[in-house]
């Protein structure tokens, strides 16, 4: 929302300086009550106010802005190796074979 003063009201029409700009306004957007001179909250497109917010106005709340939660990455393991049991017991093998001579 833009601040602005009200720097004249005539009949159903008013005006809001602000920044140097000035904004032309239909009293049905005003929420509240204003008399000139009054700095107030407004609302425009760039091309028309859309709302005023004077004096006792109910302005919109403005929700909290979403917080993304962080993703957990995915735990990398790595695949068990297999063993080969029979290259291991070949590798510590120190037995002697005893054989039979005739």
């Amino acid at each position: 929302m833009i601040k602005g003063k009200v720097s004249g009201i005539f009949g159903n029409t008013g005006q809001i300086i602000s920044e140097g700009n000035t904004y032309k306004f239909n009293i049905n957007v005003v929420n509240g009550t204003v008399v000139n001179g009054d700095e107030v909250e407004f609302e425009h497109d760039g091309k028309q106010v859309n709302a005023i917010y004077g004096t006792n106005a109910i302005k919109p709340s403005v929700p909290e802005p979403v917080k993304a939660e962080p993703v957990p990455e995915p735990i990398k393991t790595e695949p068990k190796k297999r063993q080969n049991i029979s290259k291991r017991l070949l590798d510590n093998d120190d037995r002697e074979f005893l054989t039979e001579e005739s």
